[in-house]
This record gives structure tokens, sequence and C-alpha cells, in this order.
């Protein structure tokens, strides 16, 4: 019996950074985590892996090839599919997972070289590239699924998610993805931060973009490979973008940005499957935890901008309080200088 059943909003917080706790100083063993807290684990890593990538996208307004990158990956998991069933009879959920991911990968690279190619072949601006290659390669996807791929749970499994059906050894899996992107992010950090500022400095100095724009799509498909069994490739999008988009609204410096970005995303992943776990114990419906954490992202973002307005609104009004106050106080003076 999972030790969260019967538990409400609060109380799931209680039990589980108890049981975490205990984790951390060898008491529960890995094996031994709930289901609720693989789920935790697991969308917090992801969150946290999406973020530091996104607020790089978000920074040089790349959200767009991103959008492109999670419908395009969906051809290269249908392509392993169909290469796998050639010698396997193993469904796509149960066949190897690494197969999956590889396809996935090289569809991210596909779609990346090809928005390149557009651009210089037909001096297609960006937007219209990713346009033009985002639309074929999903639909050929979608024209490979449906020929090829009837009756097998591709669409509501492979490519949704499915955070229930979570374990262990995915655990493993984003904690060496997200090991990989904060590497990568510290080791070329000075390199990115240039390069999102100010790339005619990047090039002065002899910099190239071009390598550090397929190491940001290599991150990004990396970070969609991390949210592949949770999220699945299509809802991953919000977890890049909108915890940098709050972030963004607070802080000016991007190592703030990075930070904070992270703590959304881990707060939205606790507060997803808090509100998921109270709503079942208390209502008995089960709802979809993916989405649930994917509506909470994508309310920050308002209620944070919302937070920003009111303290501008307050600061404009403290200081025009103030300068109310100077200007009373400047004619009294007068006044005094002239009676005087």
């Amino acid at each position: 019996m999972s030790p969260y059943n019967g538990c409400d909003f609060f109380s799931f917080f209680g039990v589980f950074f108890l049981r975490m706790w205990q984790l951390l100083f060898g008491d529960l063993a890995l094996a031994g985590l709930a289901s609720d807290e693989i789920q935790v684990i697991v969308l917090m890593c992801s969150g946290v892996s999406a973020a530091l990538v996104g607020s790089f996208l978000v920074l040089k307004k790349m959200t767009m090839l991103a959008n492109a990158l999670s419908h395009t990956v969906l051809l290269g998991i249908v392509t392993s599919f169909l290469v796998f069933s050639c010698f396997s009879d193993h469904k796509v959920f149960g066949m190897s997972l690494s197969v999956l991911l590889l396809g996935s990968l090289l569809a991210s690279f596909l779609t990346t070289a090809l928005v390149e190619l557009c651009k210089k072949l037909f001096s297609l601006d960006e937007g219209s590239s990713i346009g033009l290659i985002f639309s074929f390669l999903f639909a050929l996807g979608i024209a490979l699924v449906t020929v090829f791929a009837k009756g097998v749970h591709l669409g509501t499994e492979a490519i949704m998610g499915n955070i229930d059906a979570l374990h262990v050894r995915d655990i493993r899996l984003v904690m060496y993805t997200l090991l990989a992107s904060v590497f990568a992010i510290t080791v070329f950090f000075k390199y990115f931060q240039i390069l999102c500022f100010d790339g005619s400095f990047a090039k002065s100095i002899g910099l190239h973009p071009g390598f550090f724009h397929y190491l940001l799509m290599l991150l990004t498909a990396s970070a969609s490979i991390c949210c592949f069994r949770a999220v699945g490739v299509f809802l991953f999008l919000i977890f890049l973008t909108a915890p940098a988009m709050c972030a963004r609204l607070f802080t000016k410096k991007l190592r703030s940005l990075l930070i904070l970005s992270c703590v959304i995303s881990v707060f939205g992943s606790l507060i997803s499957i808090a509100v998921s776990r109270h709503i079942y114990s208390y209502y008995d419906v089960a709802l979809s935890t993916a989405g649930l954490s994917c509506v909470i992202l994508s309310i920050m973002y308002p209620a944070a901008l919302l937070v920003v307005k009111m303290q501008r609104n307050l600061l404009k009004s403290k200081v025009k309080r103030k300068s109310d106050s100077s200007s009373k106080f400047k004619k009294k003076t007068s006044l005094i200088d002239t009676t005087g």
C-alpha cells in the first residue's frame, strides 16, 4: 500500500520530505520508493534539465525551433519502432527505450540540419524554415503512424507519456541526462553567455556560433529525452519555456535566471503531484499528472506577471508620494522665504 493513500495537499509534503530524508541516510532503499515519489523525482529532474536549456532558448528567441523539435521527434520514434519491429515482436512501450531515444535524437539533428539548409538554399528566414520543415517531418511521422503502427498504443504511451508507469530505472535515466546538461552548460557557460547577448562580439573573438547552436540543439534533444517517459514529446515544450519566462520577469542576470528557472520548475513539479494526490484522495478522481503539471507551469507565468505589475505599481505610487511630499515641502520653504 502506498504511504500517500488518503494524504491531502499539505500532508503529502510531510510524508514526502520524511521519506526523502530516510532515503538520503540509507533508511529507505531506492527500490522501495512509492509511485508518487518516483513521479516527483523524475518530474523534478526533467524540469530542471528542460529549464536550464530553455533559459538559453528564450534568450536567443529560439522557442519556435524547440517547438518544432518537440513534434518532429515523433518521426524518430516511429522510425525506430518500425526498424525494431522488424527484428522483434515487442510493443513500443516494452521495447528497448535506448532505441527510441536514439531515434528521437537523430530526428532532432535532422530537424536542425534541414532548417539551416533551407535558410541557406532558399534564402528563407528562420521562422519560415522552421514552419516548412516542422510541418513536413511531423506530417511524415503522422503518416507512418497511420499506415504502419495501427493498433499500437504509440500516441497514448510513447508520445503523450505515461507518468504512472514510471520505474526506478527512469530515475537513473533522467539523472544521467540532467548531469550531462549541467556539465555541458557549466563548461561552456561563458561561451553561451557571449552568444546569447552579443553574437557579433563572439564572432570577432573566434567563436563558432554554428558549433554552439548544434550543441544547444543537442541539449534540447536531451531534455526531450529526459521528459520522454513522463510527459511525452509534445508537452515538454512548456517545461522548456514557462520556467525561463517566469524567471526572466524577476532577474536580468544569466546565472540568476538559470537558478530561478530551475527553482520554479521544481516548485511546479512538487505542486502538481501534491494537487493530483489531493484530488484523488478526497474526490476519487484520477487526473493526468503530466497534464496537470503543464497547466500549473502555464498558470505560473500570468501569476508572475501580475506580481511584477503590482510591484511596479506600488513602486510608482511610492515615488509619486515622495515627489508630492517633496514638492509640498518646497512650496512651504518658498512661502517661508517670501514672507521672511
